[in-house]
C-alpha cells in the first residue's frame, strides 16, 4: 500500500511540475528567467517527484513502475489542462485517457 501511495505521489508532482512551468511559461522573458517562481516551482516538484520515483524503482519492477508513472502524468496533466487553462478536449483525446486508465489498471495487478 505505501507504494501506492509513494508512487501516486511521484505522479503529482511529476504533473505539479508541468503546471508550474506552463503557469511559469505565459510570461516567458529570457530576462526575467531567474525571477520566475512558476519555473523554481516546477523544478522543485521534479526533484521530489524523482526521488519518490527512485524510491518505487527499488521496490516495484521498471517495467511496472514508469508506465503508471508516465500514464498517470498524461491523464491527470490533461485534466488540469482542461480544468485549470481551459484547454480544449477533443473525443480522441478523452478516448485515449480511458485507454490509459485501463492500462494502469490492468499493469498494476498482479
Amino acid at each position: 500500500m505505501i507504494n501506492a501511495i509513494v508512487l501516486l505521489g511521484a505522479i503529482v508532482l511529476a504533473a505539479g511540475g508541468n503546471v508550474f512551468l506552463k503557469l511559469g511559461a505565459r510570461n516567458f522573458s529570457m530576462v526575467e528567467l531567474f525571477q520566475n517562481y512558476y519555473l523554481f516551482l516546477g523544478i522543485f516538484c521534479f526533484v521530489l517527484s524523482l526521488i519518490l520515483y527512485f524510491y518505487i524503482l527499488s521496490k516495484i519492477n521498471l517495467s511496472i513502475a514508469y508506465p503508471i508513472l508516465t500514464s498517470g502524468s498524461i491523464i491527470l496533466v490533461t485534466v488540469v489542462s482542461y480544468c485549470f487553462f481551459n484547454e480544449s478536449i477533443n473525443l480522441k483525446q478523452v478516448i485515449g485517457l480511458f485507454f490509459l486508465l485501463i492500462a494502469i489498471l490492468l499493469i498494476s495487478q498482479k
